[in-house]
């Protein structure tokens, strides 16, 4: 008997569906794009809780016939391409024929459409992947397609799915994406019943943009439009300062396609030079077209990493296009060294009682030597600072033992420790800002704000929520330095939503998030009084010997092995 069978249609299908919809958002990517190719001007998505209840997409596009509504769910049946070389000018959304048969396969679904020469809709349900009904009914040109309970017959797949807030954030995110791009198409998102984004048809990218990230978004960033033969570039980008920690922010799209690439994300991270710290990434929109003969979707089922046939050129040409416009506009300063901060300027407090900066006694000063030490001062710990190297790291010592002490690492480990005190019930502590401060997000961000608003005050951020996507910050926790006041919010936000998938722990992401953000830097001169405050709250924390993230803090010599090395013992 032969070892070898070929597998029934069924178990082809849900093999398919693995790979096209992993998640409720992957049906709603696939949808609109359906309705994107379809010609459509308006497209609405309703959602029920995380999407596994219900997503009902409904377009004004060209619509089906009874014919095509029934052979959209056989596997690869497509109206996009033909034959092997349509797949060197793709210029559709969709192109492979798997997206309806691979959500029918784990789904019920059910498609009403109707093309403008048929009096009658087309209604079709399938549940599995097999017709259940087939009639007729009324509806407006176009089609609407409803997939309820999703995942029903791959229990083992819902198990892998996030929480429910991830989830929605998801849909919120792939939504907001594909909405980015398509300005001339009016697009509306649902949840629950309550409107979460409604972006009417826009005259330009830049009021689309401005609809989904606020407008001040577009008022302050970097318009990028340059051509080439074959390729365009157009977008927005933030400004250096204006970076975030994840590249999640940067949307880039193909011909209109959503995609993520590590070439083009590179390229444009290279392009601002020095201006852009290393780990920061400009928030924005990149759109690109071009010639569809260089360039290959045809990589993944889900269409979203490409290749190019000349990367090369097409780096270079965005690195240029991007440097051009930063240049142009006299954002990049000069390629020399900052100008030296005075001595009581732009540090964070480290402590509640001690002052933004003592301006007394500087333990390290840039001179022509690496380091200076200062008179030896008593610790509270136990462990004595001796001098900073590098303005990164500091020099220790106790009775039994020798540590350099990584500054960063130490001040996350003492603020999320303090943050998780005041998440489990101590008073925050406060900072009333002079001048509050207006910060607007993006709807995923805006979600996660709304969900946990309670435990970002109990951290000591003064939020109250002013209109649709936007925050106003009347304080944040003691010790934020001021040029982070109006970024910390967001900045905290972001890193949640990319860590996310690490632990269920929400009171663990957002202290270990603030203390990411808030924590004095690599290359932070401190002052002695500032060192000491540093390692006594250090060594009096419960778990000193490592940051929130993993990394370790210090290393430590006891007395004994530095005697045994030097050959002393």
């Amino acid at each position: 008997m032969a070892k070898i069978e070929i597998l029934p249609p069924k178990l082809v299908n849900l093999i398919a569906a693995g790979e096209v919809v992993d998640r409720p958002s992957s049906v709603v990517k696939e949808l609109i794009e359906n309705a994107i190719d379809a010609g459509a001007r308006s497209i609405t998505v309703e959602v029920k809780g995380d999407g596994r209840e219900l997503i009902k997409v409904t377009d004004d596009g060209s619509g089906m016939t009874e014919e095509d509504a029934l052979l959209a769910f056989e596997r690869h049946a497509t109206s996009k391409i033909s034959r092997a070389s349509d797949l060197d000018r793709i210029s559709t959304m969709g192109f492979r024929g798997e997206a309806l048969p691979s959500i029918a396969a784990v789904s019920e679904i059910e498609i009403i459409t109707r093309t403008a020469d048929e009096e009658l809709a087309t209604r079709v349900v399938l549940r599995g992947g097999s017709i259940e009904e087939k009639d007729k009914t009324s509806r407006a040109v176009g089609t609407t397609i409803k997939v309820t309970n999703l995942f029903f017959n791959t229990p083992a797949r819902a198990k892998f799915l996030k929480t429910r807030a991830t989830e929605i954030r998801h849909v919120t995110r792939t939504f907001a994406s594909n909405a980015m791009s398509r300005y001339a198409i009016s697009m509306k998102l649902i949840r629950d019943r309550k409107v979460i984004l409604s972006l009417p048809l826009a005259d330009s990218i830049e009021e689309r943009i401005g609809g989904i990230l606020g407008r001040s978004f577009g008022e302050n960033s970097l318009p990028i439009d340059v051509s080439d033969e074959y390729i365009q570039l157009a977008g927005f980008l933030s400004r250096p300062e204006e970076a975030r920690s994840s590249p999640g922010q940067t949307s880039i799209f193909i011909n209109g396609r959503p995609v993520e690439s590590r070439p083009i994300l590179g390229s444009i991270c290279a392009a601002y030079g020095n201006t852009l710290r290393r780990g920061r990434y400009p928030m924005g929109v990149v759109l690109l077209e071009i010639d569809p003969r260089e360039v290959d979707f045809n990589t993944h089922p889900t269409k979203k990493q490409v290749r190019f046939r000349r990367e090369r050129e097409v780096k270079s040409f965005v690195f240029r296009a991007v440097q051009s416009a930063l240049t142009t506009r006299r954002m990049i300063p000069p390629l020399i060294a900052r100008p030296r901060t005075a001595a009581g300027e732009g540090l964070a407090v480290l402590a509640q009682h001690i002052p933004l900066r003592d301006t007394r006694d500087v333990l390290v000063r840039e001179t022509g030597t690496a380091a200076y030490t200062t008179p030896r001062i008593e610790s509270e710990s136990g462990v004595v600072p001796i001098v900073q190297i590098k303005n990164s790291y500091v020099l220790a010592e106790s009775d039994a033992e020798f540590y350099l002490v990584d500054q960063h690492a130490a001040h996350e480990r003492v603020l999320y420790e303090e943050a998780r005190t005041r998440l489990e019930g101590q008073e925050p502590v406060a900072q009333k800002l002079l001048f509050p401060e207006s910060a607007e997000v993006s709807p995923e961000e805006e979600e996660l704000i709304d969900e946990h608003l309670e435990d970002i005050r109990k951290m000591g951020f003064d939020v109250r929520k002013f209109g649709r996507r936007t925050y106003v910050i009347e304080g944040v926790p003691a010790g934020i330095k001021e040029s982070l006041r109006k970024t910390i919010l967001t900045e905290l936000v972001d890193e949640v939503i990319h860590t996310r998938s690490e632990s269920p722990d929400m009171h663990h992401l957002l202290a270990a998030a603030y203390a990411c953000k808030a924590a004095i830097k690599a290359g932070d001169k401190l002052s002695s009084e500032e060192t000491r405050s540093l390692i006594d709250r250090l060594f009096k924390s419960r778990m000193p010997f490592a940051c929130p993230h993993g990394r370790p803090t210090m290393i430590r010599l006891s007395w004994e092995e530095i005697e045994r090395r030097f050959l002393r013992r």
